[in-house]
């Protein structure tokens, strides 16, 4: 009987990096509240870098489902980031 394997399962070593970047930027913004706002910077970033790379790995395996969701995310947070920036500079 063939087993299917999900098809988020695996991690690559770049995807390990971000993650772990996010959760010590995590860890330093909860220790560190007056340096919170860099730290959130970070772990956004990081999202964002991460989507974009696990949109990329699934449109090489031509998984278009999970390819789409990644790059939905990462345009989401883009467009949010830009929309901080935005409203921070009193141009909204």
């Amino acid at each position: 009987m063939k087993v299917i394997k999900s098809v988020g399962r695996r991690f690559s070593k770049l995807d390990i990096t971000f993650l772990t970047v996010s959760v010590i930027s995590l860890i330093f913004m909860l220790l560190d509240r007056q340096n919170a706002i860099i730290y959130a910077e970070v772990i956004q970033f990081s999202a964002i870098l991460f989507f974009i790379t696990k949109g990329i790995h699934f449109a090489r395996i031509k998984n278009a489902k999970y390819a789409t969701q990644c790059f939905l995310l990462a345009v989401i947070l883009i467009g949010a980031e830009i929309l901080k920036l935005l409203m921070y500079n009193n141009a909204i």
